[in-house]
């Protein structure tokens, strides 16, 4: 199965052309990515619930699972725009779950600590322009090294390659695909609660079970748009060297 990623993605995209691609990408297999947007409903909920003895331990615990429901929903996501389907996807991720697991903590939970402060969300954009890539470079890339040691070194590697190609780019794609997503988060969310009579946090549950899959689509088309960037880059020095 192809996707518009890997079919048309074979140049920079404008940031106009970049949300096309996420649009498209999501009418086309939209069953299919919608229920993911359970995973972040879910664990917002959770998170409401949990009632730990201190305010700092439900702080730690929110932002674990934060990074988790994070780390795990990308990697799906990244699977099925490159072409996977949601059962080969799931495999792959399950297989890949050591790795994954430590790209929460170098990935996952850092942007979450950003996103739990509105004043620290271009600490998460930024962050995540730098180290996000590791995560759809774990899904969809081969390393050469097969061992944990072996993929982990890669994805880190090829994140911070990708990203120094045209990182101020990434960098305000992610901020975008953030505002987008807050904004039409915190509308959707009052259309619901108005609606159905729901509390804040099963409004904006609701709302997370559209709207997460076209954030992650967004960050997984960004990751295709930096590849095409990078061959760029390399193509002119190797056709002249021809």
């Amino acid at each position: 199965m192809s996707t518009f990623a890997l079919d048309e993605i074979k140049r920079p995209l404008r940031l106009g052309e970049l949300l096309t691609a996420t649009i498209r990408i999501y009418s086309s297999r939209g069953w299919t990515f919608v229920p993911l947007g359970v995973i972040q409903a879910a664990v917002l909920v959770a998170v409401d619930y949990i009632d730990p003895d201190s305010v700092s331990a439900q702080f730690l615990i929110g932002m674990c699972l934060y990074g988790l429901a994070f780390t795990a929903a990308f990697a799906l996501i990244a699977r099925l725009v490159a072409g996977a389907t949601l059962g080969a996807a799931a495999r792959a991720v399950l297989a890949a779950a050591p790795v994954l697991l430590a790209l929460t903590v170098v990935v996952g939970m850092p942007f979450a600590l950003g996103g739990a402060r509105l004043i620290l969300l271009a600490f998460s954009a930024i962050w995540l322009g730098l180290t996000g890539f590791s995560i759809p470079v774990l899904m969809v890339e081969r390393a050469p090294d097969s061992s944990f040691l072996g993929r982990l070194s890669y994805c880190l590697r090829r994140t911070t390659t990708l990203a120094r190609v045209e990182f101020w780019h990434a960098v305000g794609v992610v901020a975008a695909l953030l505002v987008i997503y807050i904004l039409l988060g915190i509308v959707v969310a009052i259309a619901v609660a108005g609606a159905a009579d729901l509390d804040q946090t099963w409004a904006l549950a609701v709302a997370q079970v559209p709207l997460a899959p076209f954030f992650f689509i967004g960050l997984s088309v960004l990751y295709f748009d930096q590849r095409a960037r990078a061959l760029e880059t390399v193509a002119p020095p190797l056709q002249r060297a021809r």
